[in-house]
């Protein structure tokens, strides 16, 4: 079956949605009359503008994610050729970083939170939701899966450069403990996980380590950083000299939590 495109405008490509900020909708939903009412209120809202593409089973969905790029899915869990959970499980798999809102007429909590658990940004019921808020709904769902897919684009960029750096990173608590080691400490002291939660004195020479507490001690207190040099003393009796400095990572009240 061929999947059918309604827009608010006259139809524009990629490049000009983009740029005009059009956002698109795969409206996946059999029943012909309610596709109707919810391409009205996205042609309409005052949220975005919403370019909806419709298919009314999810072969059709499927066959369109291959084919073209979506903001949203919009989903209802009965279809001619599918039922319940499965057609979310299908279209997550195919397309997992899209955002799924899950518009259903069926009332069931525990299907609601077993949706959600599996990734679906939300769950909601026919007839409970009005059509400024579908459209209200639909923008935010894009927005929050925009924001966390930078997150962890972002996590992923300084994940890289930290396992590449030649060198020592490290995060300890406000008692000395290490919370995290670069993975450059291998080298050195050891493999980060066997470091994880160990003195990060110890390891000093024990004729720097006292010196070097109370730099510690003093960037906890006035919460700037400080440099220091000292020797690490080696677990073969041999000593590294490191140049260091210190930086204070507070809390939401503004208070040292971790340096």
């Amino acid at each position: 079956m061929e999947a059918k495109k309604t827009v608010g405008t006259d139809t524009d490509t990629d490049t000009d949605r983009s740029v005009r900020g059009q956002e698109s909708v795969l409206l996946v939903e059999d029943d012909a009359s309610y596709s109707a009412v919810v391409q009205q209120t996205m042609a309409v809202s005052t949220f975005a503008r919403f370019e909806v593409v419709c298919a009314e089973r999810l072969a059709d969905a499927l066959q369109q994610l291959r084919q073209e790029s979506f903001d949203v899915v919009l989903l209802d869990l009965l279809l001619p050729d599918s039922q319940g959970l499965h057609s979310f499980s299908q279209v997550h798999a195919l397309a997992p970083w899209l955002p799924v809102v899950i518009l259903t007429g069926v009332e069931d909590e525990s299907l609601s939170l077993e949706a959600v658990r599996r990734g679906a940004q939300e769950y909601l019921v026919k007839g409970q939701v009005d059509a400024r808020m579908l459209a209200r709904i639909t923008r935010y769902a894009i927005e929050r899966n925009r924001v966390e897919r930078s997150l962890r684009e972002s996590h992923e960029f300084f994940r890289l450069i930290w396992e590449n750096l030649s060198d020592l990173v490290a995060v300890i608590d406000l008692d000395g403990r290490r919370l995290y080691n670069s993975p450059s400490y291998k080298g050195i002291l050891g493999a980060p996980a066997e470091l994880l939660g160990t003195d990060s004195f110890a390891d000093i020479h024990p004729e720097d380590r006292e010196r070097v507490k109370k730099l510690f001690h003093e960037t906890v207190q006035t919460g700037l950083g400080r440099e220091a040099e000292y020797r690490f003393l080696l677990k073969d009796g041999t000593t590294r000299y490191v140049e260091s400095r210190g930086s204070v990572i507070k809390d939401e009240a503004g208070r040292p939590a971790k340096v």
